[in-house]
């Protein structure tokens, strides 16, 4: 079988019959709940070490870099830093 329309129908009639199919496969809301779907599946995975170690340094950095350096001028120890 094939996804072509059949020569009977008019374009006009199998444009019409693709704008009903996206607008009832792509909706906002189907798109949010498929956002969501993959958010929960990346938290739930663990962390790879691999992959984090083969990212480059400006996608490793959590911020905590800038937090110790803060710490220092302030002249605390980076005993404060939470260890994220």
């Amino acid at each position: 079988t094939s996804n072509r329309p059949s020569p009977s129908k008019s374009p006009k009639t199998g444009g019409a019959a693709s704008r009903r199919l996206w607008r009832r496969r792509f909706t906002l809301d189907r798109m949010a709940a498929g956002y969501r779907r993959a958010i929960e599946a990346a938290r739930r995975k663990p962390p790879d070490a691999a992959l984090g170690a083969a990212l480059p340094p400006h996608l490793r950095r959590d911020g905590t870099e800038r937090l110790r350096a803060l710490l220092a001028e302030a002249g605390m120890p980076a005993a404060h830093a939470p260890d994220l």
